[in-house]
């Protein structure tokens, strides 16, 4: 119930993007919608229940072939298992200590060592020592900077909570982060590093990392300038300026079209027998425990299944729901666009699904869903959002369910149990989620701005209204279409079909090579994470995953497999309650220490990210 609470796209309710994106200030300020309780209710249950409904329909390809792992659900079990199982006296490469007291002292260390690089040496935290030598050269900032820069640093930080804000790096297996590595220091040295240096797309006026849009000024750009009553205006649009990508935002559109057909291929070619068993048992509409003869399928047999029908139920509900909220609140969301999100989560889940469970790396298809909606519902990005919204959630969401419902297979909870705390704690979720949301705008002060003092200065929320204006107020037509600006990135379609054939012949062809270890879709995967997050974000994993997944691992199995997953589980809650206090207890009355260690970090060009060039008198150039 917990990980249902928590474990969906973006740790939370994804609404709640729509409704800051909403409220503040200095993006839409349409507190006329956003004061609406029914449109924030509704919208949030039915994209919750809805990627329910379409997780229980693809049991038979996510949650019964043993093939499908879900490290995260295994270091949840490793958890309950420290916390209740008694294993003391058991030796483990010369330890005896207990799971549970491991936990403790694990849990108690993190907690105490988080106030430093959180609160008292926030220095440790954007570790960007580099940059403190020439903190205003703008190359080195650009290129070594935790901030606003690349982030190609050895040693980037010392903060649990950035080497895992993105990859766990001991849930995430070894391979998985050495292929993202390599994917992502390619596209930083061979593709980000040329584009700003030589200034394609003119992006050497701007920093060379951010999530934001900039205007041929190089001011981050303003939405309202091109909105009339909340309609585009393609004159107010010409009188102002096209908006501005920066280098490492646009590579990252081009590796999200990639990764979205290398996943779809790569599981066609390497995952065959899955689907095919998956698509006989849907054809035969018969219980697809049949097809699995392992000991966890075998076992589960003994309970009734929770029948597909139940799901078809909400699936149903939710659609209708969804069909309320298009009709009484976004005029501009036609029915139609319903049935078309709802179709791109039955098409995708499955393939990305399997991404998942594998490697733990979750791909969604946010970007495919904008890019869908920018040309059939043109101009109107608040209809691209909640089309976005239904067609990311309804996916991203099932992914997260059905790694919960693995975890109950694994337990040997009843599936019909399963059913009913899923459901409690989707409801449950869903009104946390808007209460805290709401709570946040009304009294956090200066909340999504830059510099705010606790550091609420919402990166993801950044990225997601950056997505309204550039596929739903703007349209792709006038930035992606063929002779427009960004138009080469389309063909990461092209590159990411590819991508995964030469490397399934060269496995086949060398099945004990290195080849094996290699999953196409995370060589893009990545840089779908970059602006704001950068290399930062994935040497620290890969350094700890060095350490624990392949040197203790490989010597010391035994303790790994004791110890491993209940390390990074207790480093995360001791993270979480630490953050929680501290925010309570020192920043949310302002008690600040101001010495050097707090602002070194933060000085120079990576905080404000120079540009290479000036921007001229007359504007960026055409």
């Amino acid at each position: 119930m917990a990980n249902v609470g928590y474990g969906g796209y973006m740790g939370t309710a994804y609404t709640t993007n729509i409704f800051t994106v909403l409220k503040i200030k200095k993006w839409y300020d349409d507190t006329a919608l956003y004061n609406k309780a029914g449109f924030q209710i509704l919208l949030t249950l039915s994209t919750q229940f809805l990627g329910y409904g379409c997780a229980g329909l693809v049991r038979r390809f996510l949650v019964l072939p043993p093939s499908m792992i879900y490290p995260k659900a295994l270091a949840t079990i490793a958890l309950n298992k420290a916390l209740h199982s008694d294993d003391r006296g058991e030796i483990v490469n010369g330890w005896t200590m207990s799971r549970y007291r491991f936990f403790l002292y694990s849990f108690s260390a993190m907690f105490i060592w988080y106030w430093f690089p959180g609160y008292i040496f926030q220095a440790l935290s954007y570790f960007n020592w580099m940059t403190w030598i020439a903190p205003e050269n703008t190359t080195l900032a650009a290129v070594t900077g935790s901030i606003t820069g690349l982030g190609i640093n050895p040693w980037p930080t010392f903060d649990w909570n950035l080497a895992s804000v993105v990859y766990d790096p001991i849930i995430t297996p070894y391979y998985a982060l050495c292929t993202i590595a390599l994917g992502t220091v390619f596209f930083c040295i061979c593709v980000i590093i040329p584009i700003w240096w030589t200034n394609v797309w003119q992006t050497a006026y701007f920093p060379i990392m951010s999530n934001s849009l900039f205007d041929n000024t190089g001011a981050t750009y303003n939405v309202s300038k091109i909105m009339v009553d909340g309609v585009f205006s393609a004159e107010a649009y010409e009188a102002y300026s096209p908006p501005y990508m920066t280098a490492s935002y646009a590579v990252m559109f081009f590796c999200f079209f990639g990764a979205y057909m290398a996943g779809v291929v790569h599981i066609l070619l390497y995952n065959r027998s899955e689907l095919g068993k998956g698509f006989k048992s849907l054809w035969q509409w018969k219980n697809a425990r049949e097809e699995h003869e392992d000991v966890h399928n075998r076992l589960m047999k003994k309970y009734k299944d929770a029948p597909d029908w139940w799901y078809l139920i909400i699936l149903a509900l939710c659609f209708i729901v969804g069909c309320v909220v298009a009709h009484v609140y976004t005029p501009g969301f036609p029915i139609w666009g319903m049935v078309v999100s709802l179709l791109l989560c039955l098409i995708l889940q499955v393939p990305y699904g399997m991404v998942y469970a594998i490697t733990n790396a979750e791909v969604t298809n946010n970007v495919l869903a904008e890019l869908i909606a920018g040309y059939a519902l043109p101009n109107q990005p608040v209809a691209n959002m909640i089309f976005k919204t239904y067609g990311v959630v309804s996916c991203a969401q099932a992914i997260q369910f059905v790694c919960d419902l693995k975890m109950g297979h694994y337990m040997k909870i009843a599936p019909r149990v399963m059913f009913s705390a899923q459901c409690i704690a989707t409801v449950v979720a869903a009104f946390v989620s808007i209460g805290v949301n709401a709570w946040a705008l009304a009294n956090i002060p200066n909340v999504c701005e830059t510099g705010q003092a606790s550091g609420f200065n919402c990166e993801g929320y950044t990225t997601f209204f950056t997505s309204s204006v550039i596929w739903g107020a703007i349209g792709p037509e006038r930035l992606f279409a063929s002779g427009k600006m960004y138009n080469a990135t389309l063909y990461g379609f092209l590159c990411g079909a590819l991508l995964p054939v030469p490397f399934y012949l060269l496995s086949k062809a060398f099945p004990k090579s290195g080849f094996r270890y290699i999953y196409s879709p995370l060589l893009l995967y990545g840089m779908m994470n970059f602006a704001p997050y950068n290399l930062t974000y994935v040497i620290a994993p890969l350094i700890v995953g060095t350490v624990f997944n392949y040197y203790i691992k490989r010597h010391y199995l035994a303790w790994w497999e004791k110890y491993a997953y209940v390390l990074t589980s207790s480093f995360g809650a001791a993270l979480a309650i630490s953050a929680v206090i501290i925010f309570f207890a020192v920043e949310y009355h302002t008690v600040d220490i101001n010495w050097w260690g707090n602002s070194v970090s933060f000085a120079g060009c990576d905080d404000s990210g120079c540009t290479l060039r000036a921007v001229p008198a007359g504007g960026v150039p055409a």
